[in-house]
């Protein structure tokens, strides 16, 4: 059993390790620089000193493999780092709205719970587990009264045409 779990720790860790170097290459390779898409208005170029001061307070300036590895240094620190939106770390960003996050969740398993997520389908099967008036998947409300089931009905109108095309 420890050595299962070693194995799945370490795998959780290469796992992690893979999915940031991947989000990290992605976002490295996209043309652009954050910081001119931050600075830009739309109207026009951003300011160039103003594009390395922001390189600068971001660490956008140092080559990739040494942001990649700070990246990395800061996740297993649980340093999410800076967010470029807010101005103020992720993790404090994270924290503030988490408690929507709780609610949203809470609600949707109450729904669960109590069946109202049902399914649509399954509101097509309740009738031939006997829910919902019928009692069979072939009766029709229609012909209860008469006492016709509905394979009957569509029995009788097939021979009525039947009688009325050979006329």
């Amino acid at each position: 059993m420890p050595r299962f779990t070693i194995r799945r720790i370490l795998q959780m860790i290469s796992t992690i390790l893979a999915v940031a170097l991947l989000i990290f290459v992605i976002f490295s390779v996209i043309p652009g620089s954050f910081a001119s898409s931050l600075m830009s208005d739309g109207r026009g170029g951003a300011d160039a000193e103003m594009l390395v001061r922001v390189n600068a307070e971001f660490g956008l300036d140092k080559p990739v493999h040494l942001r990649f590895f700070e990246y990395v240094v800061g996740l297993f620190q649980l340093d999410l780092g800076t967010s470029f939106r807010f101005r103020q770390p992720v993790t404090e960003v994270i924290g503030d709205r988490i408690w929507a996050s709780q609610q949203l969740s809470i609600a949707a398993m109450v729904f669960a719970v109590s069946g109202l997520s049902m399914p649509q389908f399954w509101l097509g099967l309740l009738p031939s587990f006997g829910y919902g008036g019928g009692g069979s998947a072939l009766s029709d409300p229609a012909c209860d009264h008469a006492g016709v089931d509905a394979a009957g009905a569509a029995g009788a109108d097939h021979a009525g045409r039947g009688a009325r095309d050979h006329e």
